[in-house]
């Protein structure tokens, strides 16, 4: 029974209630439905805005109309109501007017919102909160917050939208905004909802359910009361659970909140079907389709879709079923295609490191240039080479030819001088001579071209082959420039890795504490995110395993402030209470960080879990910052840590949980990030899991220490393949 922020819908009631309740809500609803009918020509207030808009001249009035009408159409025709605002935008945006600017996205957002266009909406929703901190509007900016929060929370990024609504929720608390207060309440208990937490969740939610009700909040009363009764589902109180549902459909019906109406049908139809009633399942479900259907509600029809598949299955209807779960199939890729494109999933760079290698690449891309040219170069001149050999060729053939004839010519002349008698002797004679002279003088021509044309060519290659000279000089010395960028790179992040390693506890000092115990650790990169800490007082042993934003070297310069801080509050300052520990870490890390002010940029911080160990009366506390503690004692337990992280947006004051455990000997304690469990690879290249890893433990608990390392290891080699490793790994176990 899955709630969102926002709820709507209508239904059909034939099947679901008694007839004596069933006649009732027909009235209602046919009343409400002929006035819905003509809610466009009746309302004064749309009439009397389209009125004013045919009339007036002025610009910001027409800003003010615009937004006004999207106000109203928003929650009957998100289409239309979007077509106004963007004319209102189109307007603020000639005339500079900010706050008419501010409505019109904040509109725009929530049409999309409520047509299930999270990625369009989450984009109008970000201008408003940066035109909004330009402005210093801090209820503004509450708005745009929680807006952004309900975007994340649909795209079920829960972390995130909860560090959205938190800080939404200090900022209406400064402001006494007590309407703003008891939305984020319903939103923060949705959220606990979703992450699983129902004890946090129904507290939100009866907080808010207590401030909408003294509000006079019909609506909002509706949303929580239905919330409530998701929570109870939950809990497996089925007849609760449908009360407080009967409740928010009663409500929502006198609203004509037909989007309300198709959630609250929804949430009644599984809980008949967890009561296996399941024809009144079925009929509450259809109805919620058919609801949904009218309003264009994507995401009721996709709830309804999968209500019926699970239903029709039941009764072995397998046809029907198959059918409802493409239908539910295909909804949910519609409404998620677009967020899955910018997943989020990788935000941390490498500034200088990134750097050096955009660099490194232009670099070589130039090379490849140069070396292409270069190439081109020598070809053409082994092109004209030949060239010239050709024409040599074809000159000294020609020459062959000339004196052929001429050889011929003579002899025929001798025969010609013999048969016309020595008459003709002397004048043969001056023909002969004056024939050699010209063939001397044409040879002599021929000879000169030719050497004039071979010492051009000869020249043209020695220019050449110059060119080509300091080419290689130029290509070589920047090689050796890349090679010794990259050597100077290298080496500075291999410096960095002999810091770290030496900041790191090491073997002599764990083997003093613990006689078995393995620790895991395969960073990603030359130096790691992932930091593991150790340490004593008496026969009391702090261990900690840790997880800092990103890889690499940002991630090596957070496990350098987390440790340099840790040895500060448990050694300096003497502090050893796991809870304790964390709350001045994060104060720690926020400082360090400079997160202390709502306009900071920076997010990094870290997820940690923390124990001590009491050697003598194995007594274990921990604490966890999203980080959780498993322990073998007749299977293999969990103690899940807060899901709050160190720094980022949490909030300050924020008291982390202390968990205490009695443990027996020879139980084993296990820490690690989220590195192994995230690992993509097998036959589908899928995540590793933690029900994965949790259930790779209990197979190994009994084994020796170093054995349960060598599988870990093995299985995480044979699981990643070829796969690249997506993060740094870190497991620790400690046989007590």
């Amino acid at each position: 029974m899955k709630r969102i922020p926002y709820i709507a819908a209508t239904a059909i009631l034939d099947g679901i209630f008694s007839p004596s309740v069933r006649t009732r809500y027909l009235l209602i609803l046919l009343c409400v439905f002929l006035s819905f009918s003509f809610y466009s020509q009746q309302n004064p207030k749309i009439a009397d805005y389209e009125k004013k808009l045919q009339t007036t001249s002025d610009v910001k009035s027409k800003i003010e109309i615009f937004n006004s009408l999207g106000e109203l159409y928003l929650r009957t025709e998100p289409s239309k109501a979007r077509k106004y605002s963007l004319e209102a935008l189109e307007l603020s945006n000639k005339t500079g007017n900010q706050k008419g600017k501010i409505n019109s996205c904040n509109t725009i957002g929530n049409s999309y919102y409520l047509e299930g266009n999270y990625h369009s909406s989450l984009e109008y929703y970000l201008k408003s909160l940066k035109l909004v901190e330009a402005m210093g509007d801090k209820k503004g900016i509450a708005n745009s917050l929680m807006g952004v929060g309900n975007i994340y929370s649909a795209q079920g990024n829960y972390k995130l939208s909860l560090e959205y609504q938190l800080k939404s929720l200090k900022i209406r608390e400064e402001l006494n905004d007590k309407d703003g207060i008891s939305g984020c309440y319903n939103n923060i208990g949705v959220i606990y909802m979703e992450m699983e937490e129902y004890d946090k969740a129904l507290e939100y939610q009866q907080k808010s359910l207590k401030m909408k009700q003294e509000a006079g909040d019909r609506k909002g009363t509706s949303s929580n009361l239905g919330n409530i009764g998701s929570i109870y589902y939950q809990f497996g109180n089925y007849p609760l659970a449908m009360e407080y549902q009967l409740k928010a459909y009663e409500i929502r019906k006198e609203l004509n909140n037909k989007k309300g109406i198709a959630m609250s049908l929804i949430d009644i139809g599984n809980i008949y079907e967890k009561e296996k009633k399941y024809p009144d399942a079925i009929r509450s479900l259809e109805s919620a389709v058919k609801t949904a259907k009218e309003v264009g509600y994507k995401v009721a029809l996709k709830g309804a879709y999968l209500g019926l598949s699970s239903a029709y299955e039941k009764i072995d209807s397998t046809k029907k079923a198959l059918d409802y779960y493409k239908l539910f199939t295909a909804i949910k890729d519609s409404i998620f295609n677009k967020e899955n494109s910018s997943k989020l999933i990788e935000m941390q760079t490498r500034f200088d490191s990134e750097r050096k290698e955009k660099e490194i690449a232009l670099l070589t891309k130039s090379h490849e240039i140069q070396l292409l040219q270069t190439k081109h170069q020598m070809y053409e001149i082994a092109r004209q080479k030949m060239e010239t050999k050709h024409r040599k060729k074809e000159i000294e053939l020609k020459s062959q030819e000339l004196q052929s004839e001429k050889i011929k010519s003579e002899a025929k002349n001798k025969e010609i001088a013999i048969q016309e008698a020595e008459v003709k002797n002397q004048r043969m004679m001056r023909n002969s001579v004056a024939g050699g002279l010209l063939f001397v003088c044409l040879l002599a021509a021929l000879l000169i071209v030719g050497l004039r044309q071979k010492h051009k060519a000869n020249k043209n290659l020695e220019n050449k082959n110059n060119e080509i000279k300091e080419a290689y000089q130029i290509i070589e010395t920047n090689r050796n420039q890349i090679a010794e960028k990259n050597k100077n790179i290298t080496d500075s992040i291999n410096y960095a890795k002999r810091i770290q390693e030496a900041i790191l506890p090491s073997k002599e000092e764990m083997d003093r504490s613990f006689k078995e115990y393995f620790i895991l650790y395969k960073p990603k990169d030359i130096v790691s995110g992932d930091f593991y800490f150790h340490a004593r007082r008496g026969n009391k042993i702090v261990v900690a395993v840790a997880d800092c934003t990103g890889h690499g070297v940002p991630g090596a310069f957070m496990s350098m402030i987390g440790n340099d801080l840790l040895n500060h509050i448990i050694i300096e300052s003497g502090i050893t209470k796991p809870a304790e520990i964390l709350n001045q870490l994060n104060k720690g890390v926020k400082k360090a960080l400079k997160q202390e002010s709502l306009s900071s940029e920076t997010k990094d911080g870290m997820d940690i879990a923390i124990c001590l160990i009491d050697t003598e009366t194995r007594h274990v506390e921990f604490a966890g910052a999203v980080r959780s503690l498993y322990y073998s004692s007749s299977g293999i337990n969990k103690v899940a840590g807060d899901t709050t992280s160190i720094g980022g947006f949490t909030n300050e004051e924020h008291e982390f949980k202390n968990h205490q455990l009695d443990l027996s000997k020879g139980d084993t304690l296990y820490l690690f990030t989220d590195g192994y469990v995230d690992q993509f690879g097998g036959e589908k290249g899928k995540k590793f899991m933690t029900k994965n890893l949790r259930s790779l433990l209990s197979d190994i608990s009994l084994n020796a220490m170093q054995e349960q390392q060598s599988v870990l290891n093995e299985t995480f080699m044979s699981w990643k393949r070829d796969n690249e490793q997506v993060d740094d790994i870190l497991v620790m176990g400690i046989k007590l």
